[in-house]
């Protein structure tokens, strides 16, 4: 992905920010924010360097470091960057990012393109000239098929943006596999099943943690708490870091 050196400002959605940080408290918070605006500054992954994301991030103490890499392992993604160096990526920043660049360059584009224009001498186009009542119907013809085709190209669009935003929460091998386990409530109402591959994955990754048993007090809390249920995009960072956490205990 081409990443920019810097972006004038950047897109913040309350709502998303704080379903997906409700758990949080006041440090975790705060060491996230700081993280995600140096992410934002920069336009740039964050270095796979503990002292850097220490330095960064402004922690001190075995405690505040142990948050730190909650934070890392629940909001970022290890990920390897185009020099072959290992970084920590934010999908959300990195699509905000890019099209903060996008729309920067197309206002570009349309500024240089109206300077030309306004101060072009030459004659105004045989099509300018021409009365619209007077076109002829081949002419229009070919402004309905233009239409036409830039409304399929936005219906495109929006199809991909629809895409990705169902991929940032659930992986397709996890939609696609049987739901057995526990189902943890949604804040609109519905309920996440989870699915065996994600089953799984957490008895694999969280190897001192009784997965069966932690669903089922994930569940029971989310009963007991309704107004601090999860989203559907937010409910599978709420389960990392509940077994994150069970994980240090263990």
């Amino acid at each position: 992905m081409r990443m920019a050196k810097t972006v004038p400002y950047i897109a913040l959605y309350a709502s998303d920010f704080l379903a997906d940080t409700m758990h949080l408290g006041d440090i975790e918070l705060g060491i996230y924010w700081r993280l995600l605006m140096v992410y934002y500054r920069d336009c740039k992954p964050l270095p796979a360097d503990l002292d850097r994301l220490r330095r960064l991030s402004m922690v001190h103490g075995p405690e505040a470091q142990k948050i730190l890499t909650e934070i890392m392992a629940e909001f970022f993604t290890l990920s390897v960057d185009l020099d072959g160096s290992s970084v920590w990526r934010h999908k959300r920043a990195d699509r905000e990012i890019q099209q903060a660049v996008e729309r920067h360059e197309k206002k570009s584009a349309g500024g240089k393109l109206g300077n030309a224009r306004r101060w072009s001498k030459g004659q105004p186009s045989h099509t300018d000239r021409i009365p619209i009542g007077e076109r002829s119907d081949s002419e229009s013809e070919s402004d309905r098929n233009q239409n036409q085709n830039q409304n399929q190209n936005q219906n495109q669009k929006n199809l991909v943006v629809n895409t990705v935003l169902f991929t940032d929460t659930v992986s397709p091998e996890h939609s696609a596999s049987p739901q057995l386990h526990a189902a943890i409530p949604l804040n609109d109402g519905s309920e996440f099943q989870i699915p065996t591959a994600l089953y799984d994955e957490y008895s694999s990754l969280y190897p001192a943690v009784d997965v069966e048993q932690t669903l089922r007090e994930v569940r029971a809390w989310c009963i007991s708490n309704p107004e601090n249920r999860k989203t559907k995009r937010g409910v599978i960072r709420f389960l990392n870091r509940w077994f994150a956490k069970e994980q240090n205990r263990g």
